[in-house]
């Protein structure tokens, strides 16, 4: 049996475990005391970022866990928001990416990737809200005021940064130079503006546009068209004018019959008919437009609702809705910008809509029974 240890050896062995105990009392202490300094390192810099002058660059966010995803329509459209808004804003992320879809919510589930933003119709917005796919919008997180949008550009999970319409083409007025912009009534005006008019064979937009040249304020047009006699009441302003009318199914037939001189006069898409214009075979040609958009209609970027990279979604959204964003995209496309203090730096459009001139296109409405019955007395009128 080993000897016992003396008093002396016990005490030397206590004092060795006081002094561990304190050496690991210290090392704890340090470096509770380096996580605190970490902590208010990140709260300072979380701080920082939210500084008034670092929400002065729009654009300037944290790195998104993968590259922005949009989703959008192709062709001519594609080719304007890539200019105008995605170029620009991706010279600052340096991490989006565009995709091509036909427009529906069908075509959408088909999209072989995970996406953040898609531009949406009224009706498919209005499906993909309610069903969830898409996210309820922060008001707050768009930098908005009130009055800094035309009617109708932010719906409860939307946000329209642009606007197409309807105008006029109208490059003369009995012989001269027709001036800065053209009335509704002056173009019905037989007398006025003598010649053949170009005209979409449909009644989207046309019925609209009939409506208001008989005074009908713009916020009651539907229900005007919905009421006994509507449609009818709309077409018999056309009844003067009924063989020197022209129509045409597509963009491209109505251009074309303008470049080449086919038709004096015509109403349809703004875009299409500056678009015309430039290539028609004449010196200088004039386009008179409408003072204000006569019918504007509107669709909507939507952010899917369990993106991972909101922030950087509403950061393009910011971007989008910025004066000089909507002024590049009516230069690419003739498309007028939703924030009102975007006009000012836009020639060659129409201005800021007016609401007692300018009607925002309802393509519910023609989709529901009303709606209906009118195409079925338009096509019943044209015949």
């Amino acid at each position: 049996m080993p000897a016992l240890l003396s008093v002396s050896s016990r005490f030397l062995i206590l004092l060795i475990f006081w002094g561990l105990a304190a050496i690991g009392a210290i090392a704890q202490d340090a470096n509770q005391g380096s996580n605190q300094a970490d902590a208010q390192d990140t709260s300072q810099a979380s701080s920082d970022e939210k500084s008034p002058d670092a929400e002065t660059t729009l654009v300037q966010i944290e790195a998104p866990e993968r590259n922005l995803v949009l989703v959008s329509w192709g062709g001519r459209y594609a080719q304007a928001q890539r200019a105008a808004l995605i170029e620009p804003f991706a010279r600052e992320q340096d991490s989006l990416r565009l995709m091509k879809f036909k427009g529906n919510l069908e075509s959408l589930d088909r999209v072989n990737a995970e996406w953040d933003l898609v531009d949406l119709e009224l009706e498919d917005l209005e499906e993909a809200c309610a069903l969830g796919q898409v996210t309820a919008l922060d008001p707050k997180q768009l930098g908005l005021r009130a009055g800094e949008l035309i009617a109708g550009a932010l719906h409860r999970c939307g946000l329209a940064t642009q606007a197409w319409s309807w105008s006029f083409y109208a490059p003369t007025l009995d012989g001269t130079a027709s001036g800065p912009s053209v009335s509704v009534e002056g173009f019905l005006d037989p007398e006025l503006m003598r010649g053949t008019r170009g005209l979409y064979r449909r009644p989207d937009g046309l019925m609209e546009m009939l409506m208001l040249a008989q005074g009908v304020p713009a916020d009651q047009v539907y229900a005007a068209l919905t009421a006994p006699g509507g449609p009818q009441k709309a077409m018999a302003v056309l009844e003067p004018l009924k063989a020197d009318l022209r129509w045409y199914h597509a963009n491209r037939d109505l251009e074309t019959a303008i470049s080449s001189g086919e038709v004096d006069f015509a109403f349809g898409y703004t875009a299409a008919l500056q678009r015309a214009a430039s290539q028609r075979d004449q010196a200088q040609p004039v386009l008179a437009l409408a003072r204000a958009p006569i019918v504007y209609g509107l669709d909507y970027w939507a952010i899917r609702a369990d993106s991972p990279n909101q922030e950087a979604a509403y950061a393009f959204l910011r971007h989008a809705l910025t004066p000089a964003a909507g002024a590049a995209f009516a230069e690419e496309l003739a498309y007028v910008p939703t924030r009102v203090q975007a006009y000012a730096g836009i020639r060659g459009l129409p201005d800021v809509p007016k609401a007692e001139q300018s009607l925002v296109f309802d393509r519910l409405w023609w989709q529901s029974p009303a709606g209906l019955a009118a195409i079925d007395a338009f096509e019943a009128w044209i015949e």
